[in-house]
Formats: structure tokens, C-alpha cells, sequence
């Protein structure tokens, strides 16, 4: 597949919404998950910034 129909779709798909019962398998897939200590501090580091700036957490 070309770049050009590589952007053609990921352009397309931008901003769709996920069906309930899509968001619902990808939770129970992503359970039990083991995180390491460095991507745990990275998620941690992240909302503390999101947490700086609400406005533009929309």
C-alpha cells in the first residue's frame, strides 16, 4: 500500500466514534495487563499535566 493511500485512510478514520461494545472488549483485553515501573511513571507524569491544563483537555 502506497503513503498516499495510507493517509487517505487514516485521514478518513480520524475522529470516529467507537461503538459500547468495541470500547468494551478493548477494556477487557487490556485487563491484567502488567505495566513496567517506567511506563507507569510516564502514565503518572502525563496526567499530572493534562491535570495542569483542563482547558484544553476537552
Amino acid at each position: 500500500m502506497d503513503e498516499l493511500t495510507k493517509k487517505k485512510i487514516s485521514a478518513k478514520l480520524k475522529g470516529r466514534k467507537k461503538l459500547a461494545t468495541h470500547k468494551k472488549k478493548i477494556s477487557q483485553s487490556l485487563k491484567g495487563r502488567k505495566l513496567t515501573e517506567e511506563h507507569k511513571r510516564k502514565i503518572s507524569e502525563s496526567m499530572k499535566q493534562k491535570r495542569q491544563f483542563p482547558a484544553y483537555n476537552n
